[in-house]
């Protein structure tokens, strides 16, 4: 009876164990500068069971963190992959929200830029942060930390990506217990990129898609084009660096369907590969569990 007893136990740790290995993904948004009902801006929220990390504050950040069940209160650090509009535009937001949820301090981690950024916000609804709370949150814009340790099973890991015209663009892996994520941010095709992606668990990618004779037409849309990631760079890269699973997000697509592309994708690449909704969620242990928080509303 002893010996079945401490089999169970031994069952039950196990378990616990191997649900505490687990890590989530969530693509809170999954939109492009244009605004769209169903794609919000681009934001992934990386959660695990100590932490609830933010990559890029898109349009509307907080309420697809609130269809998840979580509160600005409950945000840990931000990082920002560049200082385009379409993904910082929602900092402002998380910070007046942080105030009125009393939270201590908000960590954001980004590139040079940021830290005016944020001093600038701060002194634009200056006003309007007195009036409402005189709290003592402390917001912390940091520019310079390339790689941000957690704990010792956790870290989080920047580098530099090709956005074209951006000097300072960049990607995020993250590493936890033997699991890896990456973020590329905004780029096209990048060495860099490539080397941290390979053997991740799951690779969150942006793509562009135009086609030809409207690219040729349209100048000042050639430099935008040459700044992302085609369908031909991305199949380059998936077959490359071989994820576990491909997520595509932040699509730049003109004049054709998701479908068609995962399509033109799929033609050339064997690897497992979705495009991102808004609410597409994954639990990254020993297997990927994909589903989606719609279903939970």
């Amino acid at each position: 009876m002893k010996k079945i007893k401490l089999l169970l136990i031994s069952l039950i740790l196990f378990s616990t164990s191997l649900c505490a290995e687990i890590i989530n993904v969530t693509i809170l948004g999954s939109g492009n500068p244009r605004p769209h009902v169903n794609k919000y801006g681009p934001s992934i929220l990386v959660k695990t069971n100590e932490y609830n990390l933010i990559f890029d504050v898109g349009r509307a950040t907080l309420i697809r963190l609130k269809q998840v069940g979580l509160n600005v209160s409950d945000i840990d650090k931000i990082f920002i992959s560049h200082m385009h509009f379409d993904h910082i535009v929602g900092l402002p937001d998380v910070w007046l929200t942080a105030k009125l949820w009393q939270k201590e301090s908000l960590n954001v981690y980004g590139p040079k830029g940021l830290k005016k950024f944020c001093s600038d916000m701060i002194e634009l609804y200056k006003i309007d942060a007195l009036y409402r709370n005189k709290g003592n949150l402390s917001l912390k814009c940091n520019e310079d930390l390339h790689n941000v340790e957690l704990k010792e099973d956790l870290i989080v890991k920047r580098f530099s990506v090709n956005h074209g015209h951006v000097r300072n663009a960049y990607g995020y892996e993250i590493i936890h217990k033997g699991k890896k994520i990456v973020y590329s941010g905004d780029t096209t095709i990048s060495d860099n990129l490539i080397e941290r992606a390979k053997g991740a668990d799951v690779l969150i990618h942006e793509i562009i898609y135009a086609p030809d004779d409207f690219i040729k037409k349209n100048k000042r849309f050639q430099k935008v084009y040459k700044s992302h990631t085609n369908v031909e760079q991305i199949i380059k890269i998936l077959n490359i660096t071989k994820p576990k699973l491909a997520v595509i997000t932040h699509d730049l697509i003109f004049f054709e369907s998701p479908k068609n592309i995962l399509k033109m994708i799929k033609d050339k690449y064997n690897g497992e590969i979705i495009f991102a909704e808004d609410l597409t969620s994954f639990d990254i242990g020993n297997t990927i569990n994909k589903f989606n928080y719609e279903s939970y509303r």
